[in-house]
């Protein structure tokens, strides 16, 4: 997991999205990147952190008094990898030079 974190693709990725956001006036936080959380989660037994194939299983459970039932369960996203994909389309101007 932490290499994944410090993979160089993921990284210019990350990079290039805050740097065309802070040219745009927003701000981009990555709270689930936190290395001590991360550290923290990598330490926990896959069979903890991923019962039975669930996704987010520990995220979940941690929200289960804080969100409705049909957050919680509802399918896992699979839109991060097409935005990282068409970003250079949707801000053309200069996206390598940042």
């Amino acid at each position: 997991m932490i290499q994944f974190v410090n993979y160089p693709g993921v990284t210019w990725a990350l990079e290039a999205l805050e740097a065309k956001c802070a040219h745009n006036g927003f701000e981009v936080s990555h709270p689930f990147l936190d290395r001590s959380l991360v550290e923290y989660v990598a330490s926990i037994p896959f069979d903890k952190r991923m019962p039975d194939g669930q996704w987010k299983f520990l995220l979940r459970r941690g929200l289960d008094q804080l969100l409705p039932e049909c957050v919680l369960r509802r399918p896992r996203k699979r839109r991060m990898l097409l935005l990282l994909l068409l970003l250079p389309y949707v801000f053309p101007d200069s996206f390598l030079s940042q």
